[in-house]
């Protein structure tokens, strides 16, 4: 009986806590001490509010997570709800499985830790997966800047119809904005700006520098040249890289059978041997 009244309180207090991060703005107004807000305007945590959301929209945050109204305040509201899910179902579990109730702290500890880097984890690997789809992508777009501008386009129309050529839906969403930009008046230098903060990406890196310089230059054979071999380089660095991670898998696997094997002789021998046993 005692187990189901702390599920219902906790229950409770996961419920309050929930509805008070919907509803943040209103208790804000009128809780939070003066001193508090004010703190939230210093130069340190404007600073690093600022650096945060940098990173996080690099990361894609914004794309992948969080895609209405993104904010910093709003990153870590989204990490602490899911480290409290994450705590209340793990202490449930290990409450329905018969876990003593000295364990309930540290449970609730260790799921809330893991519930609030969760995101963090998920970010980096969808960042990392988009990524390595991008190569393509960017090659074929890179193709289509320069070989339209050699053929008598300028940098900033060239970049408009590279939106037409990309498959990407992160890319092409990023290259949208760069439209909208470049027919809004503002200049190649600024949309390039813009792409690459939205990306972690070396071959996003390379095409903006390679673009800048062509817009300065005009010299687009050059240009064509850098980038084809800066994403060879790259493309050869991902095939390697998912070789060694072909490899290391093939290995894990391999080693699995192996104790598969090695599990059942173990197996079979102590059967043989309580057999033997049991004889005389």
């Amino acid at each position: 009986m005692v187990k189901y009244l702390v599920y219902i309180a906790l229950f409770g207090l996961f419920l309050s806590i929930m509805f008070f991060f919907r509803n943040g703005k209103f208790f804000v107004s009128r809780a939070i001490p003066k001193k508090i807000s004010d703190f939230k305007n210093t130069d340190k945590v404007l600073s690093f509010k600022a650096e945060k959301e940098i990173y996080l929209i690099k990361k894609g945050a914004d794309y992948f997570l969080i895609k209405e109204n993104f904010s910093v305040e709003k990153w870590y509201s989204y990490k602490l709800m899911t480290g409290l899910v994450v705590a209340m179902v793990s202490f449930m579990m290990a409450m329905f499985f018969g876990a003593p109730a000295v364990a309930g702290i540290p449970i609730i500890l260790g799921g809330f830790i893991v519930g609030f880097f969760l995101l963090d984890m998920l970010l980096y690997s969808m960042n990392k997966s988009s990524n390595e789809k991008i190569l393509s992508d960017v090659m074929e777009m890179s193709r289509a800047v320069l070989y339209g501008n050699r053929s008598g386009q300028y940098v900033a129309d060239a970049l408009i119809s590279a939106c037409t050529v990309v498959e990407n839906e992160r890319l092409k969403i990023a290259l949208i904005r760069v439209k909208i930009g470049l027919e809004s008046a503002k200049s190649v230098f600024a949309v390039l700006d813009e792409l690459e903060s939205h990306f972690d990406s070396a071959e996003i890196s390379t095409f903006c520098t390679v673009i800048r310089s062509l817009q300065m230059t005009g010299r687009a054979n050059d240009a064509l040249d850098t980038l084809k071999a800066s994403i060879a380089r790259q493309q050869e660095a991902d095939n390697a890289r998912r070789v060694k991670h072909l490899e290391s898998k093939t290995q894990i696997a391999c080693l699995m059978v192996f104790g598969g094997v090695i599990c059942i002789m173990i197996y079979l021998l102590a059967a043989f041997v309580m057999e033997v046993v049991s004889a005389f």
